[in-house]
């Protein structure tokens, strides 16, 4: 036989859809064996292909999750304080579980990230919100320049906390892995 692209080479090789001759150069290896060019028109699999789309509904369910997380997160810690660190391991599964769910189990590292830093910001939040219940419990909001101190200082003490710095890379690797 000689290939149907090039004829002056003699092969042995068939397209296995289509049948046509084809020499090693224009064989093509797929999950399910050697096509031809025509043929292999190698697509992403349907779980590797995100769309904009999908990271907009990645990014608000992400958001949303995070937040409800950050509040069953402090009102659990507040009832059981010895527990506190230990919550933000069913926190970045479930924030990373409700991304997955939302954008129909795809899988890329966009999510990944996504998921990761949607966890760090329930991390931030629920720090932020117990260090500002204070205020709250006296009656007053705090203003925008405390709640940015606030969240400075909820930074400046994980980073110190060697056993906050562990959990805290459990929960990104957790909520990292759900996209693997």
């Amino acid at each position: 036989m000689k290939c149907a692209t090039h004829p002056d080479v003699e092969t042995n090789l068939t397209c296995g859809r289509c049948g046509k001759p084809i020499c090693p150069k224009c064989m093509v290896m797929t999950p399910v064996g050697a096509r031809c060019r025509d043929c292999a028109r190698m697509r992403r699999l349907p779980t590797f292909d995100v769309t904009p789309r999908h990271y907009v509904i990645a990014a608000m369910t992400g958001l949303g999750a995070a937040v409800a997380s950050s509040i069953v997160w402090y009102v659990l810690a507040s009832l059981i304080p010895f527990l506190w660190l230990f919550m933000a391991l069913p926190a970045s599964y479930g924030i990373a579980e409700a991304i997955s769910l939302s954008v129909n189990r795809k899988r890329t590292r966009g999510l990944q990230a996504m998921a990761a830093g949607c966890f760090l910001l329930s991390y931030l939040l629920v720090n932020v919100l117990s260090h500002s219940m204070g205020y709250m419990v006296a009656g007053t909001l705090p203003d925008p320049g405390t709640i940015l101190l606030l969240a400075i200082r909820a930074v400046v003490n994980s980073l110190l906390s060697i056993y906050s710095l562990i959990f805290l890379a459990l929960g990104v690797i957790i909520a990292a892995s759900r996209f693997r």
